[in-house]
């Protein structure tokens, strides 16, 4: 079913459950709902459709999507929740990383501190507080489309 590999020690369904901020509703859950071949068939479509250079062995976005991934894992997660998970883990997937971060002045991991990331290229901005000061930001504004 298409040249996409699953990434070592992730099972299929963890992949498809990260797709949740690219897909649309019907899609994830086709894919979600789907068993064996039928969801790796599912899931190669989804990517075989938006392969920047088609005919080719190699899915840059793929790549470059998964590996946004991880790196959101390793940076903002903690033992309470998976990195892509958090609201920084999203803005991160679906924007890359920021061209500027402003950082409140408090000391680590103090109430009210507060990240501000910017993206000059694309005209936003997002402001995460941290409010309990345990290194658990939120997104308190900004808008990811």
């Amino acid at each position: 079913y298409g040249s996409i590999k699953t990434i070592s020690n992730q099972s299929l369904r963890a992949q498809i459950d990260q797709l949740r901020y690219v897909t649309t509703g019907k899609e994830w859950n086709r894919m979600s709902k789907a068993k064996g071949d039928e969801r790796r068939k599912l899931f190669n479509e989804f990517w075989n459709k938006r392969d920047p250079s088609p005919g080719t062995s190699y899915n840059k976005l793929f790549d470059e999507y998964y590996k946004r991934v991880r790196t959101a894992d390793e940076q903002f997660g903690d033992v309470s929740i998976e990195g892509w998970r958090t609201d920084r883990g999203h803005v991160f997937i679906i924007y890359g990383l920021p061209d500027q971060v402003q950082k409140s002045d408090e000391g680590m991991d103090q109430p009210g501190n507060y990240i501000v990331w910017y993206y000059q290229k694309l005209n936003k901005k997002f402001v995460f507080l941290d409010e309990q000061g345990f290194g658990n930001y939120r997104l308190v504004s900004g808008f990811i489309e």
